[in-house]
C-alpha cells in the first residue's frame, strides 16, 4: 500500500457483484481495497439475431415464452449473468442460462441459432449491431447510449427500475496513505 500498486479493474463485476455470487473469495473488497476512482461506465446489451425478425423487448418475451422453458441465453461474465437474471425475473421468464468464455463464442451461438438472446457489454455489441451482425434491442443503462443511439433502454420497453450499468474503476490496497489516495 505505498501509492505505486494500482488496480484498474471492472469494478462493477469483481469488486461490486463477486462477493454476492460466490461464497469464498481469496479478497475482501470492502476491506482489502481502497476506491480511487470510478473511470467509465458502459450499459450492458440484450441482443437478438438479425434473422430472428425480433425488433424490441416486447417482441423477445414474446418469442421466448413460446418456447419450451423459454429458450436459452448466453453471456459471460457476472454483470451479463446479473443483467439477464433481472430481465428475467422482471419478464416472468424461466430461461436458461448459456455461459461462454468469450464475446465470439457466444455471437456464433446467437447467429447459430443455438440460443435466444445474448446479454453482453455494449462495447462489444455495438459494432456488430452497426454492422448488422446482430440486433440489439436493448440497452441496461437509464439513458439511451451516445454510441447506440437507436438502441432503446429496457426502462423505455416497460422495464421500469431497470439499471444495470458496468463499471471501470482505478483501486489501491487498503492502507494506502490517504494523500496518495487523493
Amino acid at each position: 500500500p505505498d501509492g505505486y500498486t494500482l488496480l484498474f479493474t471492472p469494478a462493477s463485476s469483481m469488486l461490486a457483484a463477486q462477493p454476492h455470487f460466490f461464497r469464498k473469495l481469496g479478497f475482501d473488497p470492502f476491506r482489502d481495497f481502497v476506491s480511487v476512482a470510478p473511470l467509465a461506465w458502459l450499459p450492458f446489451g440484450i441482443a437478438v439475431s438479425p434473422k430472428s425478425g425480433i425488433r424490441d423487448v416486447k417482441e423477445l418475451v414474446e418469442h421466448l415464452k413460446k418456447k419450451p422453458g423459454n429458450g436459452f441465453y448466453g453471456m459471460g461474465n457476472n454483470s451479463g449473468l446479473g443483467t439477464a437474471e433481472l430481465f428475467k425475473e422482471m419478464a416472468g421468464l424461466q430461461t436458461t442460462q448459456v455461459p461462454y468464455k468469450t464475446s465470439a463464442q457466444g455471437l456464433a451461438a446467437l447467429l447459430d441459432g443455438q440460443i435466444d438472446f445474448l446479454v453482453w457489454d455494449g462495447t462489444f455489441m455495438s459494432g456488430h449491431h452497426k454492422a448488422g451482425r446482430l440486433r440489439m434491442v436493448a440497452v441496461t443503462s437509464p439513458q439511451r447510449s451516445g454510441s447506440l443511439p437507436d438502441v432503446p433502454t429496457m426502462i423505455e420497453q416497460g422495464f421500469t427500475g431497470f439499471e444495470i450499468t458496468s463499471w471501470w474503476g482505478l483501486a489501491v490496497p487498503a492502507g494506502t496513505p490517504r494523500p496518495i489516495v487523493d
